[in-house]
């Protein structure tokens, strides 16, 4: 198993750009008022408002960074590492830094250079960032049911074609994103 807890906090300020990102468009199984469906990060983001969810706070952490996190204080969960997860924050931040585009045999997600991801390296699991991936690197993905390592067969550098990346914290730290298991914060 891998350990996905670490150190990094929320407070002011912020002073670095490590924070693990995903481009709007991945989607992530959501449990959510008794109904289970994907949802995109963004529109994920967005739900988690007064309106549908009625504890949730927003506030800005970082003017100049244009980050944004919602506390999740309701019953919303994502799909992670053992089954379901409850979300903790949810988190909108202007990207600065590449992105990159990981590939296994049936996955794809665009995600930011600090992404980790659990990587299986011979018995032992770890985590490892995107911009350390290489093909051939064996990610634990979500398929048909089953939890199962895919090949990594491509990572590239692209060029975003979006301005914000979504991070999401989940109680266990994990979530499954478009398919794939990664860090969550």
């Amino acid at each position: 198993m891998v350990d996905f807890k670490d150190k990094i906090t929320f407070g002011e300020p912020v002073l670095d750009r490590f924070f693990n990102g995903y481009s709007p468009l991945e989607t992530v199984l959501v449990k959510f008022a008794n109904k289970i469906g994907f949802l995109t990060v963004s529109n994920l983001f967005t739900l988690i408002t007064k309106a549908y969810v009625p504890n949730a706070t927003e506030r800005m952490l970082s003017k100049t960074e244009d980050i944004w996190i919602k506390d999740v204080l309701d019953e919303v969960y994502v799909y992670g590492e053992g089954g379901f997860t409850r979300v903790v924050k949810i988190v909108r931040r202007r990207i600065y830094e590449d992105v990159f585009s990981v590939k296994t045999t049936t996955k794809k997600t665009d995600v930011s250079k600090s992404h980790k991801f659990v990587v299986e390296e011979g018995l032992e699991q770890k985590l490892k960032s995107a911009f350390e991936l290489k093909e051939g690197d064996k990610l634990r993905i979500y398929d048909k049911d089953q939890e199962v390592f895919e090949p990594v067969v491509h990572v590239k550098v692209i060029k975003p074609s979006f301005l914000h990346v979504y991070g999401i914290l989940t109680e266990n730290f994990s979530a499954y994103v478009s398919g794939i298991l990664g860090k969550s914060y």
